[in-house]
């Protein structure tokens, strides 16, 4: 089972990347009693600042089976209680499970952005990982509340069954990724078409098709090391100031509260 710690309430995982990659195979082992999409969320500081006042989000959050620590913030709170704790990115982490989906001749799905992103960064994708299967599409305007038209359900789900897919991501940004996520944990259930119990991994991204696919450059190692790729990120987005706020009331309410809590095994 994977170890887990809870940040202003909100559940992140603390197993090593290596361990969760593990975890994130076995939903695929036949013998596999899981009932459900095996789900991964990125909590960073910008989306635990938002959980305290979305309820709805943070069980979101809470109940997904992976929270990877994207953010230096969180490594740097863990890493005082969690030895040899690391930050995790979604971006890397998603073409971690890229490389193991290829391995396995698992098919992908790339769901969010708009004018052609995702299929840009499939196409990038693929200069790397040369035997990754996948599709993509563009993401339709989704509420901030979580209310998502059932067309976009519907096709989603169509997407998936009928082409057999084992891994989709999700890159709307946050909360609008997560409360998709949800509603396809909870509604993409049953046999294929090949007979086979529907297994398979649903994992939120953010901007990680923006990246991939040479949009948005990334903070080299350095500037990502020291914590900053969040500058990085603002020189090129300055529209994005108003959301790096989040960081400094993060440090606020991390300052006031008890902030850290260590959760058992595969809660």
């Amino acid at each position: 089972m994977l170890s887990k710690s809870s940040i202003l309430g909100v559940s992140v995982t603390t197993s090593s990347r290596k361990q969760i990659l593990l975890y994130c195979a076995s939903v695929f082992s036949r013998s596999s009693q899981k009932k459900f999409p095996m789900t991964i969320v990125t909590p960073n500081a910008e989306q635990i600042v938002l959980a305290q006042k979305d309820e709805g989000f943070r069980k979101i959050l809470n109940g997904a089976d992976i929270a990877l620590p994207d953010g230096k913030p969180l490594e740097w709170l863990l890493r005082k209680h969690v030895p040899n704790m690391q930050r995790i990115s979604g971006i890397d982490f998603m073409v971690d499970l890229c490389r193991a989906a290829a391995e396995k001749n698992s098919r992908v799905l790339l769901y969010g952005g708009r004018g052609g992103i995702a299929r840009q960064a499939l196409l990038e994708l693929k200069k790397s990982i040369p035997n990754l299967d996948g599709i993509a599409m563009d993401g339709q305007e989704l509420s901030e509340t979580g209310v998502i038209d059932q067309s976009v359900i519907d096709s989603l789900r169509q997407t998936i069954r009928s082409r057999n897919i084992r891994i989709v991501f999700i890159g709307l940004g946050a909360p609008k990724q997560e409360y998709l996520m949800d509603v396809l944990k909870h509604t993409v259930q049953g046999p294929t078409l090949s007979g086979v119990y529907s297994k398979f991994v649903v994992m939120a991204v953010g901007g990680s098709f923006d990246l991939l696919a040479g949009k948005i450059a990334r903070a080299p190692k350095v500037v990502q090391t020291i914590g900053f790729e969040w500058l990085w990120r603002l020189f090129q987005e300055p529209w994005r100031w108003k959301r790096q706020c989040a960081l400094l009331k993060f440090i606020i309410l991390v300052g006031q509260k008890k902030i850290y809590k260590i959760l058992p095994s595969g809660s």
